[in-house]
């Protein structure tokens, strides 16, 4: 299991618990019960203040059973969502490492999209030439542009 904590703000914190199953084990009633089960008793625990600390559980496998992936495609959820509590401020998630992936893939080719930015090597010199050249050293700046950095312009 692995668990991280968030502080966004002052006055709250949010963490997030991962179940990570072996590849041979699938997500099953039994481990969403799991799950769920410990969920709730996390954010019951009087060390937290419910009403400041938000929880996220989220269990992963390579596959899920039936029962876990119609529990996990609920009409007016996210693919995914499994439990969702309000009053103890927690969401429990079962996702296959391949959904995880293509989730990942098409935010990044969204971002790709959005930002039309196409990365060569060519920008990242001249980025590297407005925005650091007194700090690279001119023998090095020679070797890596073919030219000298000084008043940004090559020789």
């Amino acid at each position: 299991m692995l668990a991280r904590s968030i502080q966004p703000t002052q006055d709250t914190r949010e963490y997030l618990v991962v179940e990570l199953k072996r590849a041979s084990e699938k997500i099953n009633p039994e481990f969403l019960a799991q799950i769920e089960s410990y969920a709730i008793a996390v954010a019951k625990d009087n060390r937290f203040h419910q009403s400041r600390t938000k929880w996220t559980f989220m269990i992963v496998a390579n596959d899920m059973d039936e029962y876990a992936r119609l529990k996990a495609r609920q009409k007016n959820r996210p693919d995914g969502l499994v439990f969702d509590s309000d009053e103890l401020n927690i969401t429990v998630w079962a996702k296959t490492w391949s959904e995880i992936l293509s989730d990942a893939r098409a935010r990044l080719n969204f971002f790709s999209q959005q930002l039309d930015y196409q990365a060569d090597s060519d920008s990242e010199l001249e980025y590297l030439k407005r925005a650091h050249s007194k700090y690279i050293p001119s023998d090095l700046a020679e070797i890596a542009t073919g030219g000298s950095l000084v008043d940004g312009e090559q020789d």
